[in-house]
């Protein structure tokens, strides 16, 4: 799509990272346990890790999963893969090894970061997953790295702080896919485009009032509501373009004690999560 920038402006999420460090670049953006984030530091993680997948040869269109917990990696891949013009694939936790092979080989994902906590739905079937050529271990429950390759921290130190140009070409290009859970067969692939993921977070900040005072806690799984990360329900892209702070506490169920042990803080103005992880959260 070729249009004339005098008049006309490409909507897409990516857009919300960039205008929030610009405006608030000194401002509480990420909560994660002792982890704490400006806008300024997760921009500089976000540019980090999309360098780094374009020096390993990730270009426009290509397909880059993460089968990962709410977390700042989670976070730093909503905007640095689409940043990029690659479309983000996040991975149901909750799902069985074959059907993580079928999602990775129908996205024809050719790069998997995996935090290392479900690396057991990667490694039974790795001879069955035939297009990915990068494994990245995602290190935050524990420093083990199950799988060959590099951990997230040393992935990002490839890569350079320095602003990564946008290589989007179209505002209704794919910006991440994500795949139902199966329940009436194989799991089915749902595409959603920029224009949209950046028409739905307005409303969602809208709707939710979304304040730079405002904090908030999203233990719904992205790969749940990446219908919601982008386009809808959780928090992600909406607060940061009202530079809202965003507490990511660790994974929602099934989680490690040392995850389970993470609460948000400072204390969340507004949460976002299904009735299951409700009740369980309750019951706990």
């Amino acid at each position: 799509m070729s249009q004339p920038s005098v008049h006309y402006e490409m909507l897409t999420p990516v857009n919300f990272i960039r205008r929030s460090v610009e405006v608030y670049p000194n401002k509480l953006a990420v909560v994660h346990g002792d982890q704490r984030f400006t806008y300024g530091q997760l921009y500089t993680r976000v540019n980090r890790l999309a360098s780094a997948l374009k020096a390993i040869g990730v270009k426009r269109g290509d397909k880059v999963a993460f089968i990962s917990p709410n977390i700042p990696p989670m976070l730093e891949a909503h905007f640095a893969v689409p940043l990029i013009g690659a479309a983000l694939v996040s991975v149901n936790i909750r799902l069985s090894a074959p059907e993580v092979a079928y999602i990775l080989n129908h996205s024809d994902t050719s790069v998997c970061f995996v935090d290392n906590e479900f690396a057991d739905l990667v490694k039974p079937v790795l001879s069955e997953i035939t297009g990915v050529k990068t494994y990245v271990n995602i290190c935050d429950a524990s420093d083990a790295r199950p799988l060959e390759g590099m951990d997230y921290e040393a992935f990002l130190a490839t890569g350079s702080p320095e602003a990564v140009p946008m290589d989007i070409a179209d505002e209704n290009a794919v910006a991440t896919i994500n795949y139902t859970s199966g329940t009436t067969g194989k799991p089915k692939g749902v595409m959603y485009h920029h224009r949209g993921a950046y028409l739905n977070s307005w409303a969602t900040a809208w709707k939710w009032g979304c304040a730079a005072t405002r904090y908030t806690c999203g233990p719904c799984p992205c790969s749940t509501v990446m219908a919601g990360v982008f386009p809808g329900r959780s928090p992600p892209p909406a607060p940061p373009m009202s530079a809202c702070a965003r507490s990511i506490p660790g994974r929602s169920l099934p989680c490690s004690p040392a995850r389970t042990s993470r609460t948000c803080a400072p204390r969340p103005s507004c949460s976002s999560a299904s009735p299951t992880i409700r009740i369980s959260r309750r019951s706990s």
